[in-house]
């Protein structure tokens, strides 16, 4: 069933989550299998609650609280999603906390208005060797939107050097940069940015 779900077949997927369920209903990745179908299917809420019905078959499997916290993203439950964001990354080691896990954990917690916290998930996700340029960029919205306009700069202008030809890490870098030449000039002046 995973790979018709991979090649875009939901459809086909959701039938082999079905008939694997009729042959185990405590079968939990079959479970997953089906409310990721009901997620390509834009049924969420029916991907929700089969989540938490692998959830509760198979609490050992982390993935599954992942899934459930974008489905509570996607229905804008950031509290919710936060919960299950948590359970998630308390299933590694603090420095094993997938790069993917901390990005979603910043978006919720900015979503939440808990900006300090958002930030430190932010800078925690840039010092992983798979950091991407949608980090970098969420980090400088981050600071400018708290009013910390120099260190957006700084933090957009480093991520050039990381990721010249990123057309959205550009695009926002020139935006900050042309917005006043007084903060340009002083962002200058500050060297590194304050991350």
């Amino acid at each position: 069933g995973e790979l018709y779900l991979i090649k875009g077949d939901a459809t086909k997927a959701a039938w082999n989550a079905e008939k694997a369920l009729e042959a185990n209903r405590q079968n939990s990745e079959a479970w997953v299998l089906r409310g990721r179908c009901h997620e390509a299917q834009r049924d969420v809420p029916s991907a929700l609650a089969d989540y938490h019905r692998a959830s509760g078959l198979d609490d050992a499997n982390p993935e599954v609280q992942l899934y459930i916290a974008k489905a509570y993203r996607q229905m804008g439950r950031p509290l919710e999603a936060l919960t299950a964001l948590e359970v998630y990354n308390e299933s590694f080691p603090s420095e094993q906390i997938p790069t993917e896990a901390l990005l979603l954990t910043a978006n919720t917690l900015t979503e939440l208005k808990q900006f300090p916290s958002a930030k430190q998930a932010l800078q925690r996700a840039l010092q992983r060797p798979d950091a991407t340029p949608e980090i970098w960029l969420a980090l400088s919205k981050l600071q400018f939107n708290a009013g910390e306009t120099i260190s957006a700069i700084g933090t957009a202008r480093e991520a050039m050097l990381v990721f010249p030809e990123n057309k959205e890490l550009v695009n926002w870098t020139v935006s900050l940069e042309n917005a006043s030449p007084a903060i340009q000039q002083t962002a200058a002046r500050a060297g590194a940015p304050s991350y």
